[in-house]
């Protein structure tokens, strides 16, 4: 998927934060302008807006907020790769192990099978624990990396957002 323009960035980012997209036209040039409109940068730059307070909505008037100037100042890496290292390095360690995990197996993973390796997280948490008390661990953290952006999980299985994503996490 090449990259996107800057109207397919306004509709997406009009989408995500559910503003007409003649109100999201500024904060979208500030997002085209740092993203070159790469699909997989443009909603981890909103992600990473959003995790740092530049992009939030506003309980008292009931819509979304951000501060072009503060945005326009921040400064990201010039590419996705280090974005997502950046967002994967800020993780807990356990998230970051059970990420590292998921890559070695590929880019989709049944439930099942994580739950044979899951005897292995030994090694990230030095701990012995049962089986149940493993699999009941390691679950809430590869839901950090759904509400994070990096994994989906559809139906008893997970994959990664974009093969980026897998790459940087192996």
């Amino acid at each position: 998927l090449g990259n996107i323009d800057r109207t397919n960035v306004n509709a997406l980012v009009s989408d995500v934060i559910c503003t007409p997209e003649l109100e999201t036209k500024p904060l979208t040039d500030i997002v085209y302008r740092k993203t070159g409109g790469n699909i997989l940068f443009v909603i981890q730059f909103l992600r990473s807006l959003h995790s740092e307070g530049l992009l939030l909505f506003s309980l008292d008037s009931e819509c979304w907020k951000w501060d072009s100037a503060e945005i326009e100042t921040k400064t990201i890496p010039n590419d996705v790769i280090r974005l997502l290292v950046g967002k994967i390095t800020t993780l807990p360690l356990h998230v970051q192990y059970i990420l590292k995990l998921l890559s070695c197996i590929g880019s989709v993973c049944a439930e099942s099978t994580l739950r044979l390796l899951i005897n292995d997280i030994d090694h990230c948490t030095k701990e012995s624990k049962t089986t149940s008390d493993k699999e009941s661990d390691i679950f809430p953290l590869l839901k950090v990396a759904i509400d994070e952006g990096l994994v989906n999980k559809e139906g008893s299985s997970y994959h990664f957002t974009h093969d980026q994503v897998q790459s940087v996490a192996y």
